[in-house]
């Protein structure tokens, strides 16, 4: 839905004459907006505080360059970009019509060659962004639009920019939407191809089925069925049950390749049946977008889909290891009371292996079961605080999700903590360019 322009909205970009708001997320807003020719284009415009950062600008526009590599079919592809001055902000085409997620809301479950023609759609809208040498990494129900001439997949844009911020806020951040996550997007794998191949899958299953095939109430526990559970696939159409069952299989090498996919869709399977790797080798640029530039309308004879982007998530998921291959015990042993206690100390927070900032931390933590929160943190030199939730212990180490109830500091981040020989606790967490270590002490 398109909002009116507030006060302090401008009302030219460049050359483009705005004319609404489409949406506002972590990252900048969208505008709706005309060229001088009179076509609509969508305009996101990134945040004074992130096109300030130098490094954050440098990867932007290496990540807009390579999405302007992306073809245009099925996709809402980049038209132009700014990229130099105070404002900068990148223009695609405008797709009119409702995300796959509003269309099923409103209006239920695809069936039959509607969701034929979803799932060819986005597969082929897969195949234009790999070939370009991109991973999608956030492909989700708001990330499909519902176009008048089909699919639409737009956010493939602006992920990896984001880990270019300053500060505790990006520490730990894995940008993605939980229920739609590869396994390996969880617990620290690599990011190829297969792993926009498992998201397809879930977004296929929503759309046939009106639900997540990972559904949960917490996010650890989404999180925790992503990387351990089967997919809930009841109600989905059996002639896509298949296919689908193999794009969401656990291990990477496991699940067909784009171009499989789409073989299959047709009906021409490959006669070995083997699963064949990509054909565009992993790249190294990762994608995604947090907002929509589209707007809302009528679900479009055959199908049609756009996107909207949003959700950002961190988390990484462990399995808890049987005691006879790690030497320690389930959570609720002996083995949790090296933990339990309160632990204060200081973490360096670095950045090309260089510290950026210290902050001082403080975690309470108490016996549980993966998937229950266990304990609490708190940041006070951040003004940051949130809760602790289990996700796997040895003798060794505890992995904790942290969930930050309150402050600026990120939302969700994962956290080993390492039991020491003078029993300290060895803290770190380590993202694609961030990484933090500190010591943590026993006070009670």
């Amino acid at each position: 839905m398109t909002e009116m322009l507030q006060a302090n909205d401008p009302l030219m970009l460049g050359r483009y004459l705005l004319s609404g708001r489409l949406g506002r997320g972590g990252m900048g807003t969208v505008y709706l907006g005309e060229d001088p020719e009179g076509h609509r284009v969508a305009l996101k415009v990134i945040n004074t505080e992130l096109a300030g950062d130098p490094v954050f600008h440098e990867r932007f526009v290496r990540e807009v360059e390579a999405a302007r590599r992306v073809r245009r079919f099925c996709t809402a592809p980049v038209l132009d970009a700014s990229l130099e001055g105070d404002t900068i902000f990148v223009v695609t085409e405008y797709i009119d019509g409702p995300t796959l997620d509003q269309a099923v809301s409103e209006r239920g479950p695809l069936r039959g060659s509607n969701l034929d023609g979803l799932a060819v759609g986005v597969a082929t809208a897969l195949s234009a962004i790999h070939d370009a040498g991109l991973v999608h990494r956030d492909l989700k129900p708001a990330n499909v639009l519902l176009s008048a001439v089909g699919p639409r997949v737009i956010d493939f844009g602006i992920a990896r920019a984001l880990d270019a911020q300053t500060g505790v806020t990006t520490t730990g951040q894995v940008v993605g939407t939980p229920a739609y996550m590869a396994p390996e997007l969880l617990t620290g794998g690599e990011i190829t191809p297969a792993s926009d191949v498992f998201s397809w899958g879930c977004v296929v299953a929503f759309a046939g089925t009106g639900h997540s095939p990972f559904e949960g109430q917490l996010v650890p526990e989404i999180l925790y069925k992503v990387v351990h559970e089967q997919p809930r696939l009841d109600g989905l159409d059996p002639a896509l049950r298949e296919v689908v069952e193999a794009a969401l299989a656990k291990d990477p090498a496991g699940r067909p390749s784009v171009p499989e996919l789409l073989e299959r869709l047709a009906g021409h399977p490959r006669s070995s049946g083997a699963t064949q790797p990509p054909t565009t080798p992993p790249p190294t640029t990762r994608l995604t977008r947090p907002d929509r530039p589209g707007k809302s309308g009528v679900l479009a004879a055959g199908i049609a889909v756009a996107s909207v982007a949003a959700a950002v998530v961190a988390l990484v998921v462990q399995p808890w290891a049987d005691e006879e291959q790690t030497g320690g015990s389930r959570p609720g042993g002996d083995v949790f009371a090296r933990y339990a206690g309160t632990w204060t100390g200081s973490v360096d927070h670095r950045r090309g292996g260089n510290v950026v900032s210290t902050f001082e931390a403080a975690m309470t933590i108490r016996r549980g079961k993966p998937g229950r929160i266990v304990g609490n943190s708190d940041y006070a030199s951040l003004n940051c605080s949130g809760s602790l939730t289990l996700l796997d212990v040895t003798e060794s180490r505890l992995r904790l999700s942290e969930n930050i109830g309150q402050g600026p500091c990120t939302p969700t981040v994962t956290i080993t903590l390492s039991y020491e020989k003078d029993g300290s606790l060895g803290y770190s967490y380590k993202t694609v360019d961030n990484e933090g270590t500190g010591r943590l002490h026993k006070v009670r």
